[in-house]
């Protein structure tokens, strides 16, 4: 947990005396900025006297009343001590210095606390984002966090929902690479139209990184919720404004409408048929190479069709990677798990098809 001590074990050593004396419901035997007795510090771990030592309270310094049989601790508080917490950005930021110290689990009724001060404190949450890192993308991972997970900052931004839209969208616009690649994560989580043009603008970052992670986030997105971003995409691409990286992003995204923009622009851009190719194979199942003539013949006849139509034309094919992209796709599209291999032989590849077919035609009936 951020801000945890590795060393929190050592906790686990104290014996039955010394855990009576911590959890006594008496009234400890000493005042409140004292030392406890020699006797009791002494028998305690190094951490434990750590946590147990107490200085005289003065201006930078809080202390904590935990309501577990009578335990009283002593903790230091932020360099600058908090101020009269008059007006909901002030009262935000006093409940954020104690946000940044949760970990995930800890941090609902604080979250709470900001939903409570309502819109007023959004302000105070954005300047702090993405605050105490959950999530760290320059760490080893599995797979990337959702949004809500990144922090506890991020996740108070998700429980306000589409009423935090504008701050996400300011900190998506934000010179740090770092803070655009969390805000599209959290972006991710909000049902807002302006959010998903933001991941749009997110998909032709700079970075590649950002771009990837906006692009991930705008495929999770039901068709309807992405459709904004996936127009401005599209839009990017006629307009030859960076028609490389919008190339790219619409091949991630599988979008079909782009198909025809992509053929048109194969024709008149020569340098970029490469990557124009990739993406129509990306999206099509089908690899006709980089002649603009076959792929306008094979959209001419196949452009009208939905495109898991041409997926499962795809699966004609004898080349097996190509068999097994449309596949993936297909189980993508039907909620499979693409993870599954796709038969090496050919009498499984032939009843794949004949089940996909079967698929396809259950699916336009």
């Amino acid at each position: 947990m951020p801000g945890g001590d590795d060393d929190d074990d050592d906790d686990l050593e104290l014996d039955a005396e010394r855990l009576e004396y911590v959890l006594s419901t008496a009234p400890p035997p000493f005042a409140l900025g004292s030392q406890p007795p020699p006797e009791i510090l002494a028998s305690l771990p190094p951490l434990a006297q750590r946590r147990v030592l107490t200085v005289p309270p003065g201006p930078g310094t809080l202390v904590e009343q935990v309501a577990v049989s009578g335990v009283t601790a002593v903790r230091e508080s932020l360099t600058e001590p908090p101020g009269p917490a008059t007006g909901p950005h002030a009262r935000a930021r006093a409940i954020l210095r104690d946000l940044a110290r949760t970990g995930p689990g800890d941090e609902a009724p604080l979250v709470q606390s900001l939903l409570r001060i309502g819109e007023g404190a959004l302000p105070a949450i954005g300047a702090s984002f993405p605050g105490c890192l959950w999530f760290d993308r320059r760490l080893p991972h599995a797979k990337v966090a959702r949004g809500r997970d990144v922090s506890a900052v991020a996740r108070a931004l998700v429980a306000f929902g589409p009423a935090a839209a504008p701050i996400l969208s300011r900190l998506a616009r934000h010179d740090d690479e770092d803070i655009r690649f969390y805000a599209a994560l959290v972006a991710a989580e909000i049902e807002s139209d302006a959010l998903a043009r933001d991941l749009g603008e997110l998909a032709l970052d700079p970075s590649g990184a950002v771009r990837q992670t906006a692009t991930a986030a705008l495929r999770s997105m039901p068709p309807s919720r992405s459709e904004p971003a996936r127009a401005a995409l599209r839009d990017a691409l006629v307009r030859g404004h960076r028609a490389a990286r919008a190339t790219r992003a619409l091949a991630r995204l599988r979008d079909a409408a782009a198909v025809p923009l992509l053929v048109a622009r194969l024709a008149s851009a020569r340098a970029e048929a490469s990557d124009l190719e990739r993406a129509l194979t990306a999206i099509t199942g089908h690899d006709l190479g980089d002649a603009s003539e076959a792929w306008r013949a094979w959209l001419e006849a196949h452009g009208a069709e939905p495109r898991e139509r041409w997926l499962v034309d795809a699966l004609e094919t004898d080349d097996p990677m190509l068999f097994g992209h449309a596949d993936r796709e297909l189980k993508a599209i039907d909620g499979r798990d693409e993870a599954e291999e796709s038969p090496p032989d050919d009498l499984g590849r032939a009843r794949v098809r004949e089940a996909w077919r079967a698929w396809l035609s259950m699916r336009s009936g």
